[in-house]
């Protein structure tokens, strides 16, 4: 039929992640540190350990540059935590300009490509990205988790 089809029906899986990002940014105070405490702001960081161990934060005070902190929700089997902040977004302009990427590539690629790939490219991307920002070593621009109130977080996001 000559019908135009809509964004839904040519993108779907674009579609699912903006609003993923807009549910989430809602339920985190769209990335307020606030918020961290809360539980969906927990589960979606790269490293978010809830009460950590006495020798996870003594390695955190002596080096918190070390892979045992950075990459510690990791080692505890935490895999998700690779993909998760993809869907976390800093304040509302960092959503906004990221939901307006992802609509135009996002759709782009999904329309010519399909949706199986569109999803490996983001999950292939969100992983190295989300690790390599966790290895990097700090002087260079890498992430590492703070200790604040008893929860060892980071501080990654965006699409």
């Amino acid at each position: 039929s000559g019908k135009p089809r809509g964004i839904f029906e040519t993108a779907p899986l674009t579609m699912v992640m903006v609003m993923i990002c807009a549910v989430v940014a809602l339920l985190t105070g769209f990335g307020s540190a606030e918020y961290d405490q809360r539980a969906v702001a927990r589960a979606l960081k790269f490293v978010a350990v809830d009460s950590p161990s006495d020798e996870l934060k003594q390695a955190w005070m002596t080096n918190p540059d070390s892979m045992e902190v950075r990459l510690a929700s990791i080692y505890r089997g935490e895999l998700w935590r690779t993909i998760s902040p993809i869907f976390y977004h800093h304040g509302t302009f960092h959503l906004i300009f990221n939901m307006l990427w992802l609509v135009q590539l996002g759709r782009m690629i999904e329309t010519r490509y399909g949706t199986l790939r569109l999803a490996i490219i983001v999950v292939f991307s969100a992983i190295v990205s989300n690790v390599i920002q966790c290895v990097v070593p700090f002087q260079l621009g890498g992430a590492i988790p703070i200790l604040q109130n008893n929860l060892l977080i980071n501080h990654l996001g965006g699409m």
